[in-house]
């Protein structure tokens, strides 16, 4: 598709060394509005999942609006892509407690293999 907005991407406006200062997500519309941007050159990161990231560098000289729009590339097969993950937490706790449904069963023994086989004839 070309054209389509990416709903969800994350813009991030960089610092020092091409760290993130802070960040925003896309609304449904494809659209972030960030405020508050020093004047001069500032550079920006966009990230979709699926999608090559983007780097922009936009000139910012007053404090009118400025529009700016990025053209994502889509990832290729064979090719590396950024993906966004989230971390998940887990309680820590010394035992695990789990329902008998969902607690693992027993090692089964294991039928011992023959070594040698007897003919009756």
């Amino acid at each position: 598709m070309t054209g389509a907005v990416l709903p969800h991407a994350t813009v991030s406006l960089l610092g020092a060394e091409d760290r993130p200062i802070r960040s925003a997500t896309a609304d449904e519309r494809g659209e972030v509005a960030l405020t508050d941007l020093p004047l001069g050159d500032s550079g920006f990161l966009v990230i979709a999942p699926g999608f090559f990231s983007r780097r922009l560098t936009v000139t910012v000289r007053d404090a009118n609006e400025k529009q700016v729009e990025a053209a994502l590339v889509i990832g290729t097969i064979g090719e590396t892509v950024q993906v966004e993950t989230k971390p998940v937490q887990v309680p820590y706790s010394q035992t695990l407690d789990l329902p008998a449904a969902a607690a693992p069963a027993s090692p089964q023994a294991t039928p011992r293999k023959r070594k040698w086989w007897q003919i009756f004839r």
